[in-house]
């Protein structure tokens, strides 16, 4: 794997027409081996050589996902979001349903029950659903609608323990 890894590196660093290529395998690579940073850059590096590319920045924010960075990944994820409504070129075709499915996981993990729902809320009909996600999606949205309710009755339970008591 080391010897594939360099020479990929190097193709990545000193190639002509297949430097990019290289690069996108890099990233590919690094994620495999759990080098998050090095992923994370060489995605950026394809980010900003393609700024018309939604797949790279999703990337780099399931990158942060998968390295247990929970808020940049919602930070990158928003920002993709903003990217699509403000009409940035080349978002127009992102899966607006995946990217507000895992904003959905996200918050829901972070606590924040209320824009986990209406993340998930907007999953059903968007650009990149599929019957699969939208089942995956009615099941979290359920898990979310439960926990919002054992919520509001903890916080109504309160004062009445608290009263209760002498």
């Amino acid at each position: 794997m080391l010897q594939g890894l360099l020479a990929v590196e190097s193709t990545a660093q000193s190639g002509n027409r297949s430097k990019q290529d290289a690069k996108i395998l890099l990233a590919v690579m690094y994620r495999r081996e759990k080098r998050y940073v090095d992923a994370r850059r060489t995605l950026a590096e394809l980010a900003q050589a393609y700024p018309r590319n939604y797949v790279f920045p999703l990337e780099i924010a399931s990158v942060h996902r998968s390295a247990g960075e929970e808020k940049e990944a919602i930070r990158i994820y928003e920002q993709v979001l903003n990217n699509i409504h403000d009409g940035k070129p080349g978002y127009s075709r992102a899966p607006l349903a995946r990217i507000h499915y895992e904003l959905g996981e996200l918050y829901w993990k972070a606590g924040n029950l209320v824009l986990a729902k209406n993340h998930l809320e907007q999953v059903n009909g968007s650009v990149g659903s599929n019957q699969e996600l939208e089942t995956q999606n009615g099941t979290m949205r359920r898990q979310v609608d439960q926990a919002l309710r054992d919520r509001q009755a903890g916080e109504l339970d309160t004062p009445r323990r608290c009263c209760a008591e002498p």
